[in-house]
């Protein structure tokens, strides 16, 4: 495998794979993160939301009881002015009296009525009154129990056809403090219910205004006129004893719980209004609480999916921006590099970093490295041109040193063709010089022959001459033998030194040969 193959595999697609680590790993990470957030402001929230939903409430329930409580002695005051004026000896003076008074008040009063001890009543609105005041309970609390004050419960009157409050106060006699007379003050439940709305509970649950024999004036979807004792039949459990126990105790604010059929739990915070043994209480329901809860959930995991699309969102914008580009930049810079592209990537020099971080100086870094290959490039171009010269140089030389070693193996070729005839030439004048040497012999026989038997001297001298002439043919080869292998030794150099040596020796081995036999022949 080769280091162009080796790059590419190590060359990667940034957003590929740097992005899908980022979503692979650190986004269950900010998940976790932030679904643990969320778990932790919710209990926090949560409980928050219910200590402030009992805050409120206490805090809702305690203002409206003040403000229930002026409204009632704002009447009682007016009560206390008039009742300085009753005059026992002329009630229709009063009554007029009191007319006069009450069409400019800022109250807004039903009417005004005046009971004696023997429970005969007048009302301001229709004179003489025909109702038998004895059993009610106003008469009882003033006339027979002495007490000072009597509130009375929303209840229906038929002299103006509607719900009215009640609050009645003791007209003394100033000489002997016998009550005389008592003055009720009768007022719209307009006032009230305006309370009671602003008390009201969204969803499940209901507003009520209680008094000591709980008695109530209820506002859930309408008001109306109701007792503890009802609500605990129609399925709020414990709701009547609830009540009970708070008008007999000594707080002036509490909390109960109690259990509904429909709507289940119930948490009831009361707070009792001051001058009176009434209280107000505000009734919610878990669900209704918890339904706060869960928006509240929801709201949260809104914000959670919200803040996780955001820290995407800037994580995927920072990424691109300051990890992906640059990487992208390399990645390209990385890939001109691996594909042997040293010059293409001038685009790239121009996307320079805004900031000075760990990618510019890798950046850097791989284009110093280019810088570098391309000197390196360049340098080895040179010495590759040099190189080439020189390759040029020593071709010519070559093939000159070829053409002189051809030249040589033609001259070695001529040589050794004529080494070989030399060498057939010297072996056969050996031949011939044995021959020569057995002819001498036979001479010196036939010379010998000669002396001994005249008669052939002739025919012997004959032979001489004839083979005279035969040594003479020889010494001349020899001759034309050794000057050629002389010529040959001179064209060979110092190869052909030999050549010479053995031609003159063969050729002084030869004149020996006839120098011997010379004498004889003459």
């Amino acid at each position: 495998m080769d280091l162009k193959n080796i790059i590419n595999k190590t060359v990667v697609t940034p957003k590929s794979k740097i992005w899908t680590k980022y979503i692979r790993f650190i986004l269950p990470i900010i998940l976790f993160l932030v679904l643990g957030m969320n778990i932790a402001i919710y209990k926090i929230v949560s409980k928050n939301i219910v200590n402030n939903t009992m805050e409120m409430a206490f805090q809702s329930v305690n203002i409206q009881s003040d403000n229930i409580s002026n409204i009632i002695y704002r009447y009682i005051d007016d009560l206390d002015v008039l009742k300085s004026y009753y005059n026992p000896n002329d009630i229709n003076g009063f009554i007029d009296k009191t007319n006069a008074m009450l069409y400019n008040h800022t109250n807004e009063w039903a009417y005004l009525r005046i009971t004696t001890p023997d429970g005969q009543t007048w009302t301001n609105y229709t004179r003489e009154d025909t109702v038998n005041t004895k059993i009610r309970k106003y008469f009882r609390e003033i006339f027979i129990e002495k007490k000072d004050i009597s509130f009375r419960m929303s209840h229906h009157t038929d002299i103006i056809k509607d719900d009215i409050f009640s609050v009645t106060i003791p007209v003394k006699d100033n000489h002997n403090g016998e009550i005389i007379a008592s003055l009720s003050s009768t007022f719209s439940t307009k006032k009230m219910d305006q309370m009671l709305e602003k008390l009201k509970v969204h969803g499940h649950g209901f507003v009520a205004l209680i008094d000591e024999n709980l008695n109530m004036r209820v506002l859930l979807n309408d008001c109306y006129n109701t007792t503890a004792m009802e609500m605990e039949k129609k399925g709020n459990e414990g709701f009547y004893k609830l009540c009970h126990d708070f008008i007999n105790g000594y707080k002036t604010l509490g909390r109960g719980e109690y259990y509904n059929q429909k709507d289940g739990s119930i948490i009831a915070y009361m707070a009792k209004i001051k001058g009176t043994r009434w209280f107000v209480c505000i009734n919610i329901t878990n669900s209704a609480l918890n339904a706060s809860v869960r928006l509240t959930l929801k709201i949260i995991i809104a914000l959670a999916i919200l803040i996780l699309i955001l820290i995407v969102i800037s994580i995927k914008i920072v990424t691109d921006k300051y990890v992906l580009k640059p990487l992208e930049n390399i990645n390209t810079l990385a890939t001109d590099l691996s594909k042997g592209e040293l010059t293409s990537s001038d685009r790239i020099k121009k996307a320079k970093f805004k900031s000075n971080d760990e990618f510019s100086e890798l950046y850097d870094k791989l284009l110093t490295m280019q810088d570098h290959l391309v000197d390196i490039v360049k340098n080895i171009k040179e010495y590759t041109e040099e190189f080439t010269d020189k390759t040029m140089d020593w071709a010519h030389s070559v093939r000159t040193v070829a053409d002189d070693a051809k030249t040589q193996q033609t001259a070695v070729e001529e040589i050794s063709e004529s080494m070989d005839k030399i060498i057939e030439s010297i072996k056969e004048t050996g031949d011939k010089s044995q021959k020569t040497k057995d002819d001498s012999e036979s001479i010196a026989n036939d010379i010998q022959e000669i002396t001994n038997s005249s008669e052939n001297s002739l025919i012997y001298l004959k032979n001489v001459l004839t083979k005279i002439k035969i040594i003479n043919e020889i010494t001349t080869r020899t001759d034309l033998l050794a000057i050629n292998a002389a010529v040959e030794a001179s064209r060979a150099g110092d190869n052909g030194k030999g050549f010479a040596v053995v031609a003159a020796e063969t050729v002084k081995k030869v004149s020996t040969s006839l120098c011997r036999y010379k004498p004889l022949l003459w």
